[in-house]
């Protein structure tokens, strides 16, 4: 495959990695992570997750060096400490408000087609954790 071909590639899956942060941010793992490091049986087991599953999502928050693996144990890196919920510089709250956009991004393709998402709602109208994730999101942006 020629390097262009490469680059445009890895350009279009970008948002794997995205959609793995998110998760994670969504099972409210990074601020678990901050508190006990934990093996991957004992994340599954605290959240009622698929054993799996969440394997292959600690393994890729690993790649992505958000957390670290030692033997079977996963802990926050530096990178990924500023997604917890105790960080003195969080910004996790962007990253809830990030997942809401997620569906709204979705609709892309619709949006471009006919000049409106035809699924999008007024911020007041998707309910209280939305609004509460656009709130934390602005404090974050506003924080400096």
């Amino acid at each position: 495959m020629e390097p262009s071909s490469t680059a445009a590639l890895e350009e279009a899956r970008a948002f794997t990695r995205s959609r793995v942060i998110l998760t994670a941010a969504e099972l409210n793992l990074f601020t678990f992570l901050d508190d006990f490091p934990s093996t991957a049986k004992d994340i599954a087991q605290n959240f009622a997750l698929d054993l799996r599953a969440t394997t292959r999502l600690l393994d890729a928050l690993v790649a992505l060096d958000l957390l670290t693996k030692h033997g079977d144990r996963y802990s926050l890196t530096p990178k990924g400490a500023p997604l917890s919920s105790k960080h003195p510089e969080t910004v996790l709250p962007m990253v809830h408000h990030l997942v809401n956009l997620w569906d709204s991004w979705s609709h892309l393709t619709e949006t471009v087609r006919h000049g409106h998402n035809p699924s999008r709602k007024p911020i007041l109208d998707s309910g209280d954790e939305s609004l509460r994730a656009f709130i934390g999101a602005m404090h974050v942006v506003g924080r400096e």
